[in-house]
């Protein structure tokens, strides 16, 4: 039995028959989990195959196939034991399917295609001594899929498996989960969804080649085309990474390709999800079919893929999965059809590839081509909205209504037939509540717009790039005012730019910060800090940083990129701690400041030791009523006690002017006010205790609006 159980944790080889999974369980508290099936119930389980024995637990999975009779079931095993190589067991009932057969089909082609997809295999599960039927076990898209597939052992997964993971909404990340560096930022995915937004359409095709492994991206669109993959277009996909900090290249993963090979019919929209109330597109997927370099090349893999898909129906895969399920289909308790229906659909599997390629041709030829609309123009008070072609002979019709799904005529408030691809909307029918559609019919077929409905008032068009620069950086603060490594930029251009989608790196490729929703005015500056807390307390009069980073500076030398959305870097700077750059920046206190916004800010000339503690927020490297933590220290020379006069030794890392007081206990100034401006350097102030009484007293230094102090005994009368 232990050769056996350690044969099992070990090996990942699935045995040539289908296995049987018996499963003991409490059968109130699955009943219990039944009634509440959208929740996640878990039931202790004692799993045995083939003489093994296994404590376990499992749950009711899946989203809207939660409500049907034959439950999919998750099964998660102890840690540190597997079965067939995994700790855990994702088994789909396949209720709608009466083959059973469409998505374990569709992996098999994916994986005929030469694309990676999640391992499948069908599975016997028994209920306390009842068998349920054929399940198909489907490989979870997680850190162990990594690790036995070709992809990066280090990648990142990012899971599209909730109803509208469209990549359509910066500020909505619910619907995601990660799968794999869950404590690190999201940053790479946030950068992925502005890029998606904001890449100009004369950019996307190469840009879309350096983000994407493209090829494998053309050949998995290309390939649920073929099979009808519907639900891909708003879920059931992953997207992953091959490092964190979007380095390396993304990948599209499909998933739960239940409903394919059939389901929606072949005359399924190719380009379309097949949600029956959404109005919302994946914009990755969508922007691919509106370009038109990449729709033809989509059209070329679906042309190159068909014969295979032929030769693969005409092997003898379907029938002999569907001869290896019968018998369990025969004892499937869930089972409400004939087995002579059960036969008849597996005949019609193999008309599939056939039709649906037909029917796809036809839609390429004469229905509207996928077309988006282009950011809307203010013109005066009127708006100009215009659009791309979606080919020949194609009528346009477009609408305002403040229903946004556009399903109700009665909210209807303007519609009009353009006889052009552009069309100015009065001001009249533009506001905050109000939705535009553009609707195109070719052959009698209507087709909408982009990413369902938009907003039918042009935002303030900002431009996504300009110059900015990187004016002044404290990357290693002095003990006594630590605010934490920041650093700031000033618009040098003369137009206002959305920071929304740029990209803050450092040395290291896998740091990243992508900025939200920032705007900076011409002359403006912003700050970016490494801990906002720590910069707040320190700076308590500031504003807060404009964004924090989530990468420290590093103390010896380090690089600074400022990108723009579409992957220009804007600046980038390369300090050092090292001559020839300000010593006084590597931890005295003071920052590296720029001289000049116009000089070359990559040459260590064109730097400067700032004031002591920096001046973020400012343009100008100093500003006498600027309320930094000071640009002088100082020492008592000895001896103390003070017998006579007592000498101050000063420490200055910036010109600055310094007032220098004694203090007696009540606070009174004992001795006249010195106030001097003293230039960077170190020297030497005497103030004329021998004049005063022998007491307690204290020094105090004040610049840039901050005052040190240090108490003192004067002993005279001795």
């Amino acid at each position: 039995m232990l050769l056996l159980l350690l044969s099992l944790i070990s090996s990942s080889v699935w045995p040539d028959t289908i296995p049987v999974l018996h499963l003991e369980f409490d059968q109130t508290q699955w009943e219990f989990a039944c009634a509440n099936y959208y929740e996640d119930i878990y039931i202790p389980v004692e799993l045995t195959y083939n003489g093994a024995e296994f404590q376990c637990q499992f749950r009711i999975r899946g989203a809207t196939s939660r409500s049907y009779p034959k439950k999919s079931i998750k099964i998660e095993l102890p840690q540190g034991l597997f079965l067939f190589g995994k700790d855990e067991l994702n088994l789909n009932a396949e209720f709608l399917d009466m083959t059973r057969m469409r998505e374990c089909l569709s992996y098999l082609f994916y994986s005929e295609t030469g694309q990676i997809v999640p391992e499948v295999h069908f599975v016997e599960v028994v209920f306390n001594g009842e068998t349920q039927g054929a399940y198909l076990s489907v490989e979870d898209v997680d850190k162990d899929f990594l690790l036995t597939t070709q992809l990066p052992d280090n990648g990142v997964i990012y899971k599209c498996s909730d109803r509208y993971t469209t990549l359509d909404r910066i500020n909505d990340l619910d619907p995601y989960s990660k799968k794999t560096h869950e404590s690190q930022p999201w940053d790479d995915f946030l950068l992925l969804l502005h890029w998606l937004s904001l890449c100009p359409d004369e950019l996307f095709y190469e840009q879309l080649q350096e983000r994407f492994h493209y090829d494998d991206l053309i050949s998995c669109v290309a390939t649920n085309v073929l099979i009808g993959h519907g639900s891909t277009y708003y879920h059931n996909y992953s997207l992953i990474l091959d490092d964190t900090g979007q380095a390396g290249q993304w990948r599209y993963i499909t998933w739960d390709m239940d409903r394919t090979w059939g389901k929606y019919g072949p005359e399924f929209p190719y380009s379309r999800n097949s949600s029956n109330t959404g109005h919302r597109r994946n914009k990755l997927l969508w922007r691919m079919w509106c370009n038109k370099i990449i729709r033809e090349e989509l059209f070329s893999e679906i042309d190159y893929q068909f014969p295979l898909f032929l030769r693969f129906v005409q092997g003898n895969t379907i029938d002999s999965i569907a001869q290896l399920i019968a018998p369990l289909i025969q004892q499937d308790p869930f089972r409400d059809y004939s087995m002579d229906d059960f036969w008849g659909m597996v005949a019609s599997l193999y008309n599939w590839p056939e039709s649906r390629y037909s029917n796809v041709l036809n839609q390429i030829e004469e229905w509207p081509l996928p077309f988006r609309i282009a950011n809307l123009q203010k013109l005066e008070n009127n708006i100009l909205v215009s659009w791309q072609n979606a080919g020949n002979s194609c009528s346009w019709r477009l609408v305002i209504s403040s229903d946004s799904l556009f399903a109700n005529p009665l909210e209807v408030v303007f519609e009009t037939f353009p006889s052009d691809t552009f069309y100015t909307v009065p001001s009249l029918y533009t506001g905050s509540d109000l939705w535009l559609q553009v609707y195109a019919t070719r052959n009698g077929v209507e087709h909408r717009s982009n990413n369902g409905p938009i907003i039918s008032y042009a935002q303030e068009n900002y431009s996504i790039t300009g110059d900015l620069v990187i004016n002044e950086i404290n990357y290693l603060s002095n003990s006594v005012f630590n605010p934490g490594d920041w650093f700031e930029i000033i618009n040098t251009d003369n137009q206002t730019i959305s920071m929304a989608g740029w990209s803050i790196r450092d040395a290291n490729r896998t740091n990243l910060t992508t900025v939200d929703q920032l705007i900076i005015d011409p002359g403006q500056c912003l700050v970016f800090s490494s801990d906002s807390l720590i910069f707040l307390n320190t700076f308590e009069r500031l504003p807060n940083p404009s964004q924090s980073l989530n990468f420290n500076l590093s103390d010896n030398d380090d690089m600074i990129k400022l990108i723009d959305p579409t992957g220009n870097t804007i600046d980038s700077i390369y300090y050092s701690s090292e001559s020839p750059w300000p010593w006084q920046a590597a931890g005295y206190g003071s920052t590296l400041a720029l001289l000049n916004t116009s000089l070359p800010n990559q040459f260590p000339a064109s730097w400067i030791a700032g004031s002591f503690g920096g001046t973020p927020f400012l343009p100008d490297i100093y500003a006498s009523d600027w309320p930094g933590y000071g640009a002088v220290s100082f020492s008592l020379r000895g001896p103390v006690p003070v017998a006579g006069d007592l000498s101050i030794d000063l420490l200055v890392i910036a010109s600055v002017v310094t007032e220098i007081s004694l203090y007696d206990l009540s606070g009174r100034i004992v001795l006249p006010l010195t106030v001097t401006e003293l230039t960077a350097g170190e020297s030497t102030i005497t103030l004329k205790t021998s004049s005063l009484a022998s007491g307690v007293y204290f020094v105090g230094v004040r610049n840039m609006g901050f005052l040190q102090t240090k108490k003192i005994t004067v002993l005279n009368s001795l």
